[in-house]
């Protein structure tokens, strides 16, 4: 049993610990040192101090970091609005006094330090805008860290290529087969109304799109205006405007002002000798009636374009080499003079002064769209130059209200052919003329027995009558388009005795030359930096090769059957580009 007077058991350890401090605090310092170092009491709440100390710092840290981004993160996406509008080509204002409005409405006015404004062009424009914000810190002072700096930077550039581009599109007879010309129209219509929308205008409204059709049979019938504008064009008549270009041509972009470019003259160059005498159609396209085949150069009125693609009207042969010949003629600055001669007589609108640009000038993109269904296939017949103007030695009598018309035609003795009568004695060209009249009367087909008629039919009873009128030279144009060239020289010229006037008066160019021409004038173009886009519209494996051989890659070239070409046609469309932000 424990004695009464001994402590409790566990008062034993207190009393032991309390001797012993008692013991401790008499000691010297020095003596109670290790003990102290010993001690472990406390250390629990020393770490949690610490860590506490350092959570907050933490912290505190994150939020001056948090409102250093915020401000930075306001700043940035003030200044990318601001520059945006600011670098909008159709913005009336200042570049600069637009950042200086977004920024000051954003109410970080204080922040903007600078905004720089570049290539600053009818069809470009670049602004650069910077800012700088000194943000306050509330934690970070207790390490050193008085403020943070927060900066932005934001560059817009608007750039509207200047776009020069050449339809060339086939129009040959066969185009009339399996619907491909209202194919065509239908993918050039939506061509012209996706290049042309919303994408058109450059600063000060000025369009920076100009397109031009060349449609071409087995030639290019520039028209009259364009015609006009080289100076010393040779052989030319009012029925048409074709230009026969020679081999040397082909080789190069330029077409200088003052060539003197030789007219093909207007006729159906066929060496048959069969009826008709009138032509069929004329080598070098002619408008009739609705059917407008002639260039339409410099447009950018979408409304005119498509009117002009209604107008194609599919007849002749195919000449690529020609059609390309003129598209690219009318992308090369050598053509400046003429566009500046047809904007001084208001055939083209006054914003396409000096056009086309030059090849090196900054933001500009010549294209040409090179169409066919077809291939050279047929010789390519030249008139000579001795029989495309003035006189011919041929008379005809009567006028146009004549339903009976004679020809004569001067001999080199100074005596008249007639072909009326076969002679070759006369003195002069035959006057003689005659007009049909016809009446509509009943005439008995079956008689009876008794004499009475049984059954009657109307018919047309005709009678003709000759007068003496005039006989009139016809120039060799007005010759051309009214008599075939082969009907002349069997009908006219082998029936006086006067042979091998036909080939005197034609030469031909054949498939394989013309092949090489394109092939020519598409080097050509590519060197200059053209883009080329070809469309074969189911065309045979020649055709094919030929405008894979001219389109700048092979995904610029197109095999397309059907309502494909529309998908082409709009897919080339697309390459049109404008606003692009640069950082």
């Amino acid at each position: 049993m424990r004695d009464s007077l001994s402590p409790p058991a566990r008062d034993v350890g207190r009393i032991a610990a309390l001797r012993r401090a008692a013991a401790f605090a008499r000691a010297p310092a020095f003596a109670r040192a290790p003990a102290f170092a010993k001690a472990e009491d406390g250390s629990i709440i020393v770490l949690s101090i610490f860590f506490l100390t350092l959570m907050l710092m933490i912290g505190g840290i994150a939020v001056d970091v948090m409102r250093h981004e915020s401000t930075r993160s306001r700043m940035q996406g003030t200044l990318d609005r601001a520059v945006l509008a600011a670098a909008n080509l159709s913005q009336t204002k200042e570049p600069d006094a637009v950042v200086t409005d977004y920024v000051t409405k954003a109410g970080m006015a204080e922040y903007l330090t600078g905004t720089t404004v570049t290539d600053n062009t009818l069809n470009a424009r670049g602004v650069t805008a910077t800012a700088e914000a000194l943000i306050p810190s509330f934690f970070m002072q207790m390490s050193g860290v008085d403020s943070l700096n927060a900066t932005a930077l934001s560059a817009a550039e608007e750039k509207v290529t200047n776009v020069e581009v050449s339809l060339v599109l086939d129009i040959s007879n066969s185009m009339n087969d399996n619907g491909r010309i209202g194919n065509l129209r239908t993918a050039a219509r939506d061509f012209v109304d996706i290049v042309l929308k919303g994408a058109n205008t450059g600063a000060e409204g000025a369009p920076v799109i100009s397109i031009s059709i060349v449609p071409y049979t087995g030639q290019v019938n520039i028209g009259q205006d364009l015609w006009n504008t080289y100076p010393n064009a040779q052989y030319g008549q009012s029925y048409s405007y074709c230009v026969d270009f020679p081999a040397s041509d082909y080789s190069v972009t330029t077409l200088a002002n003052s060539t003197a470019l030789v007219g093909s003259g207007n006729s159906e160059p066929f060496a048959s000798t069969r009826d008709p005498m009138t032509p069929t159609f004329y080598w070098c396209p002619e408008p009739d009636g609705s059917a407008d085949p002639r260039v339409t150069a410099f447009s950018d009125d979408p409304e005119a374009l498509k009117a002009a693609i209604d107008a194609l009207r599919p007849d002749g042969s195919t000449a690529i080499d020609i059609g390309m010949k003129w598209g690219v003629t009318l992308l090369d600055p050598s053509t400046q003079p003429s566009v500046s001669a047809l904007v001084a007589n208001g055939k083209v609108s006054g914003a396409f002064s000096g056009r086309p640009f030059a090849y090196d000038e900054a933001n500009t993109m010549k294209v040409i769209v090179l169409m066919t269904d077809g291939e050279h296939v047929n010789d390519e017949p030249r008139l000579a130059n001795a029989v495309k103007t003035g006189p011919s030695d041929l008379w005809l009598s009567g006028s146009d209200t004549d339903t009976t018309r004679n020809w004569s035609l001067l001999l080199s003795d100074g005596k008249y052919y007639w072909s009326r009568t076969g002679t070759k004695t006369n003195t002069e060209p035959d006057k003689t003329a005659g007009n049909t009249s016809c009446t509509t009367q009943s005439v008995c087909t079956s008689w009876s027995y008794w004499g009475s008629c049984r059954s009657w039919e109307e018919k047309q009873q005709c009678s003709s009558s000759n007068y003496s009128s005039t006989a009139t030279r016809l120039t060799y144009p007005e010759l051309w388009h009214r008599a075939r060239v082969g009907w002349v020289a069997s009908s006219l010229y082998s029936a006086a005795g006067i042979s091998g006037k036909y080939n005197s008066w034609v030469s031909k160019l054949g498939p394989s030359e013309k092949n090489t021409r394109t092939k020519s004038v598409c080097d050509a173009a590519r060197g200059r930096g053209i883009t080329v886009f070809s469309v074969a519209f189911e065309a045979p494996s020649t055709g094919q090769s030929l405008l894979k051989y001219c389109a700048t890659t092979s995904g610029h070239y197109f095999d397309v059957r059907g309502l494909e070409i529309r998908t082409a046609f709009r897919s080339i469309a697309s390459h049109i580009s404008q606003l692009r932000l640069t950082q």
